[in-house]
């Protein structure tokens, strides 16, 4: 009966960390770019207007460390205009989220002008755009997303992309003492009992042994720094380490470490500094004069 007890408070503490993540959420700001790729040719000759067009995400929106909108995600438009051996207008409307729920897109930045993108380019069926040709949209709402909770564990899964935020590392501890307590009934009762005692505390041992300055991936037990970013003009994209933090202005919390600062806004020469957050630091603020491309 010991070994039993046991083994179900082994269960319910590797348990917990997964259906606490399961109740985070992260804001995904009106504004934010997804960038997008055609799923099939675009010809004038074959498309009629408000036909559907199905796109696909061409590489995942992360978000403080955070996958919101994974690479392939399903996303779509409609045919606005068609000009048959000319040009193709079309809008992108959407794209869907892991658990099946729809963002709102747009496909201008400014979102009091309603926009369309035209495709004339020449290629093999006719006028209009190729498979695969990609294109930029804009998040048209804001809006708080549910993180799985295989993402957001970094005791289960530590890699780039992990929540920031985690299940306290206390959490963790308790594995162990039930170890002790299995050994001498493995000997009396049956081996099989020690398997949950050896695999329960190995998460929690492995996952420090990812460095934020490897991946730039906030776990839960990384001390992080409040950093301020601000550009002129603003509303322009914050990468750090490549990853999408949100648009300028944006107060983040950054794990300690060195990284790459990236502040970039269409038509604007890129603004990429270093960025090295030492432990104990306040707040550090970033300030990115952009300057137009010639």
């Amino acid at each position: 009966m010991k070994a039993k007890y046991w083994i179900g408070i082994i269960l319910v503490y590797m348990l917990i960390p997964s259906c606490l993540a399961l109740g985070q959420k992260v804001r995904l700001p009106d504004g934010t770019s997804v960038h997008v790729r055609l799923k099939a040719d675009l010809a004038s000759e074959v498309v009629e207007e408000g036909a559907r067009v199905d796109f696909e995400a061409a590489r995942p929106v992360v978000i403080q460390g955070i996958t919101v909108i994974p690479e392939g995600a399903v996303a779509w438009g409609a045919v606005q205009n068609v000009k048959k051996g000319k040009s193709i207008r079309f809008d992108i409307e959407g794209v869907q989220l892991p658990d099946g729920t729809n963002v709102k897109l747009r496909s201008g930045q400014d979102k009091s002008k309603k926009s369309t993108i035209k495709a004339d380019s020449d290629f093999k069926r006719g006028t209009g755009a190729p498979k695969g040709s990609e294109y930029t949209a804009y998040v048209d709402e804001d809006r708080e997303v549910a993180v799985s909770g295989q993402e957001s564990n970094p005791a289960l899964a530590a890699t780039p992309g992990a929540a920031p935020t985690g299940p306290p590392t206390q959490a963790a501890a308790p594995p162990p003492a039930p170890a002790q307590a299995l050994a001498p009934s493995a000997s009396t009762e049956t081996p099989a009992v020690t398997t949950p005692a050896v695999t329960a505390p190995t998460p929690p041992a492995t996952s420090p042994a990812v460095s934020p300055t490897q991946s730039g991936a906030p776990t839960a037990n990384v001390e992080r720094i409040t950093v301020e970013c601000f550009s002129v003009p603003s509303g322009a994209d914050i990468r750090i380490d490549g990853d999408f933090y949100g648009n300028t202005p944006s107060i983040l919390k950054v794990p300690v470490g060195k990284h790459a600062l990236e502040i970039e806004l269409s038509g604007y020469k890129t603004f990429a500094i270093p960025l090295l957050l030492r432990s104990g630091e306040s707040t550090r603020t970033v300030r990115a004069p952009l300057e137009q491309k010639e």
